[in-house]
């Protein structure tokens, strides 16, 4: 499989740190990229990321370092240049879990510019399972709801660009079966594509109109 960047679109809890995992077990190409994540103390480190201090992180994003970088959940998460280099250099496929539009245009404009292989997915659920999901894994009912809010601000984001007659993804997922999706993601790759096919941003516009 030819080394290109996976971004990986898709509200909180609709399985995008499962699939990713079933994707790097099922093909060694694929990496989960980890962010960088800027944390207040050493009890606040988190699983899947590089976890900095506050302090270092800024020093890093000031350096530049970071192609792109934001906060959310009161915390910052930046993606590192560098790292995502070494891993395209060694012939891997970095998946790297994007999260709001607005983010994506910054890491769509770095990649272009670089010349960058890419392609963009995107993983969703109805919401009401998202909130199933949320309620059986997050301990913490503030962290909850602002996933849960965080949810419902993505998909109106998503029916904005659509209004405006955007499709920013290649492939677009409803997450049912996480083994099913792992395995259109990879067929997909390794077939070299970045525009989708079938009736993925049908169902989803049919979703998010009240139709689905």
């Amino acid at each position: 499989m030819d080394s290109k960047v996976i971004l990986l679109s898709g509200p909180p809890a609709s399985g995008k740190d499962t699939i990713t995992r079933l994707l790097c077990d099922a093909d060694p190409s694929f990496i989960m990229f980890k962010k960088h994540r800027g944390i207040p103390d050493e009890t606040e480190r988190k699983p899947g990321y590089s976890n900095i201090t506050l302090d270092r992180f800024m020093k890093k994003a000031r350096r530049g370092d970071f192609i792109q970088y934001h906060r959310r959940y009161g915390r910052f998460y930046g993606i590192d240049g560098k790292r995502l280099k070494y891993y395209l250099s060694h012939g891997k496929c970095p998946v790297i879990h994007v999260g709001k539009l607005e983010n994506y245009y910054v890491l769509e404009k770095f990649l272009l510019e670089n010349c960058i292989p890419f392609c963009h997915i995107l993983i969703w659920s109805p919401l009401e399972q998202i909130r199933q999901r949320l309620n059986s894994r997050e301990k913490l009912e503030d962290q909850r709801k602002a996933r849960y809010s965080a949810a419902k601000e993505e998909f109106a984001d998503i029916a904005s660009a659509l209004e405006n007659g955007k499709k920013p993804y290649g492939l677009v997922i409803c997450n049912s079966d996480s083994d099913k999706s792992m395995k259109e993601i990879i067929r997909f790759v390794s077939e070299g594509k970045t525009d989708g096919e079938g009736d993925g941003y049908s169902v989803l516009l049919d979703y998010i109109e009240g139709k689905g």
